[in-house]
């Protein structure tokens, strides 16, 4: 299985979602077809970008192993794999929605060994490797060590995923997000709901602001697992994220520079932190930057601008 591979055609599961939908825009700049599979009945279908290269395949994904049925005559080179079901709220608690989206990673590897995929990519999270001491940053090497049901489908779809891609001589890679915002992303994330209500001049309640954190703008994460796909090593897991951690609170002030205005009031401790809290939260993406070139680019002022206008468009 070569590390190096040269993608002409890719498919895309979560195809709709905020980083999704990105990383088929980027795709499709540098001329790749793209299979982009989305829900059936999907709304937010229309993000994705309006081209020839681009077609578009409503599958659930409890049933992505239709794919290999739908008649697609062409052989693809890489299966990125965006798609979970049990993402925010209670659902995440869920044992039994999560150990379904563990199934079907597995089965998401199996259709992209059928479809001639050279390589998987799968999207995996912070919440694999529990609660981070204080300067301790995710890398390459990390071990797993979940405390929830999403960290644990999580961690046991990236460790039998890669067991599986190896008995099916199929390349495989993991990209651990830490925290991801842009256009799209759901309202409920702290970045999104704080836009929302500076925006609309409400008050925010928030934590101390003290945790440090890492955000990566949206298409930079779609950049990044672009560049696992190509580049990465066989078999790592790559932290998604900038590898530069700051104060929560200086993110919060950051926004109020962009968006901020006098009816909008800062509560910080307004909102206490449980226990269980994370407090530091950071990439090491020095193994990644070294292997597969992956650098950062967009500045978090830039990408609060840029949610700001999309929340304004859509409020018109």
């Amino acid at each position: 299985m070569r590390d190096w591979i040269q993608i002409k055609r890719a498919i895309v599961t979560g195809a709709s979602g905020f980083i999704g939908s990105e990383l088929v825009r980027l795709l499709v700049q540098d001329g790749i077809q793209v299979l982009a599979v989305v829900r059936p009945g999907s709304l937010k279908k229309n993000r994705l970008v309006q081209s020839s290269l681009v077609r578009v395949c409503e599958c659930d994904i409890n049933h992505i192993r239709s794919l290999c049925h739908m008649g697609l005559t062409e052989r693809f080179d890489v299966f990125f794999h965006f798609a979970w079901q049990g993402v925010y709220g209670p659902a995440r608690d869920d044992v039994f929605l999560q150990s379904a989206d563990m199934i079907n990673t597995l089965a998401a590897i199996q259709t992209a060994k059928d479809l001639g995929c050279e390589k998987f990519v799968g999207a995996g999270s912070q919440a694999e490797f529990g609660l981070m001491s204080v300067g301790e940053k995710i890398s390459c090497r990390t071990p797993s060590r979940p405390l929830t049901p999403y960290g644990v489908a999580k961690a046991a779809s990236r460790q039998l995923g890669s067991i599986l891609a190896a008995r099916l001589e199929i390349g495989f890679n993991w990209g651990a997000i830490l925290s991801a915002y842009g256009p799209g992303d759901s309202p409920r994330t702290m970045v999104m709901d704080i836009a929302h209500k500076m925006l609309a001049g409400k008050k925010c309640d928030l934590s101390s602001g003290e945790q440090i954190w890492d955000y990566i703008y949206s298409t930079d994460a779609a950049r990044a697992f672009y560049a696992i796909a190509a580049k990465g090593v066989n078999g790592k897991t790559y932290p998604v994220g900038t590898g530069e951690g700051r104060p929560l609170k200086s993110y919060i002030f950051d926004m109020y520079d962009v968006i901020g205005n006098g009816e909008s009031k800062l509560n910080f401790g307004g909102i206490p932190l449980s226990d269980g809290a994370i407090r530091y939260l950071c990439a090491d993406i020095a193994e990644f930057t070294a292997d597969t070139g992956f650098r950062p680019e967009i500045p978090f002022k830039e990408g609060i601008r840029t949610v700001a206008e999309s929340l304004k468009r859509v409020e018109r």
